[in-house]
């Protein structure tokens, strides 16, 4: 078992179209301290170009809201497809408020999405994740 001063984020890409939603993450993600950068997108086609312009400098997880105005995360993550390919795209974990099995079922369908957490993001949520980051390294290492 891994300690959790051996574990790292390096960055995070924050998809929310809330703002409050994202302090509260970040109060997590600072509390927890265990990521060392975050950038936040309110808007999921700012994310995109920002992933697009940004291919050198990716983050390690992108945390994608399902339900946002304009481009939904369903859509965000197929746009990524097309744009960006598959190879070496960060891990997505996608959260939602939604009660929707739908949503949950499509989420489990759809290869990019590692995971599906449903709000509000905690500590333990973010040790999980550097652990699947820490898991991606060591078999790519393999």
């Amino acid at each position: 078992m891994t300690s959790v001063s051996e574990i790292r984020i390096n960055k995070i890409l924050l998809i929310d179209d809330s703002r409050i939603e994202q302090l509260m993450y970040r109060r997590i993600i600072d509390r927890a301290g265990i990521v060392d950068e975050v950038v936040a997108f309110s808007y999921a086609e700012d994310a995109l170009n920002h992933l697009a312009n940004a291919r050198d400098d990716w983050p390690n997880i992108i945390l994608l809201d399902i339900n946002m105005p304009r481009m939904d995360g369903f859509e965000f993550i197929a746009a990524m497809e097309d744009r960006l390919g598959t190879q070496g795209l960060p891990i997505v974990m996608m959260l939602t408020t939604s009660l929707d099995p739908s949503d949950e079922v499509r989420a489990s369908q759809t290869p990019l999405i590692t995971d599906f957490l449903v709000k509000p993001l905690t500590e333990d949520d973010l040790i999980g994740m550097a652990n699947m980051l820490l898991d991606r390294r060591s078999t790519a290492g393999a």
